[in-house]
């Protein structure tokens, strides 16, 4: 499932192996847990487990991978 900053859900037939290596191409994305990618233009927040976007999803962190998330994060904030 994509789903846009409007709320919309988009249902994608495509592997998501193959949405990823497209997807993470572009500096904007980042995959914050085995089953999701997210566009960091839209995060609001980053806790210890999960991460709240702008639209008020809150979307689970890979524990083992927290703070590599953070600093790829802050890397992306320092580049705009």
């Amino acid at each position: 499932m994509y789903y846009t900053s409007g709320r919309e859900q988009i249902v994608c037939t495509e592997l998501f192996s193959s949405v990823c290596n497209s997807l993470l191409q572009h500096r904007e994305f980042i995959q914050v847990h085995r089953s999701f990618l997210v566009n960091m233009n839209y995060i609001r927040s980053i806790g210890t487990m999960d991460m709240c976007l702008h639209n008020g999803t809150n979307v689970p962190l890979a524990q083992r991978r927290v703070a590599d998330i953070k600093k790829h994060y802050l890397a992306f904030q320092m580049e705009e």
